[in-house]
């Protein structure tokens, strides 16, 4: 019921009496700042950060769970872009409102609906303990239509094809210098 901003700054440790706190916020500043909150635990519970790629050709649900490795951060370049994005290049698609002048990526609102799914899926194995590991779900959009009207994928995803879903557990890949550390002390 208050601005997040306040909320971390006054007292982060607001968010350990839930369960599971999900950040859909597409603030790359907060979205760090509650990871950092995370790591050095003052923030002791879950969090489930969620966003989607330009016409939704990809949505990403990130379950970081405190007791495990990786992180927010792990899944960063140095550039800060996130390094199983499917756009190349999403910036291209930031569209600015004429009249609040905030800015979005636009998706169509049938492709929400299958990723919409898909995420409280993936929240329900976490509630029910199934899934323990910090993982990112990634599920692909109409990733064959975007390479068609001349998009660039990534490497990562270039041989992909539409509508699948992958999960990477983070503790199989490079850990940041964040939880790096924090697993040597």
């Amino acid at each position: 019921n208050r601005d997040v901003l306040h909320m971390l700054l006054e007292d982060g440790s607001a968010l350990n009496k839930y369960t599971l706190n999900i950040v859909a916020i597409g603030n790359l500043a907060v979205e760090k700042r509650l990871n950092q909150l995370l790591q050095n635990e003052s923030i002791t519970s879950s969090l489930l950060f969620v966003w989607v790629e330009p016409l939704l050709v990809a949505g990403h649900a990130l379950f970081v769970n405190p007791s495990r490795p990786g992180c927010f951060e792990c899944i960063l370049t140095a550039d800060y872009k996130v390094k199983y994005r499917v756009a190349e290049d999403a910036s291209k698609y930031l569209t600015r409102e004429s009249g609040c002048q905030t800015t979005y990526i636009p998706y169509p609102s049938l492709e929400i609906d299958r990723f919409v799914n898909s995420i409280t899926r993936f929240v329900i194995s976490i509630l029910k303990g199934d899934l323990t590991d910090s993982t990112l779900l990634t599920c692909i959009g109409d990733v064959d239509s975007f390479r068609k009207n001349g998009d660039a994928v990534s490497a990562y995803w270039a041989a992909d094809s539409s509508y699948t879903e992958h999960a990477i557990n983070l503790s199989s890949v490079q850990l940041c210098e964040m939880c790096s550390s924090k697993g040597s002390a």
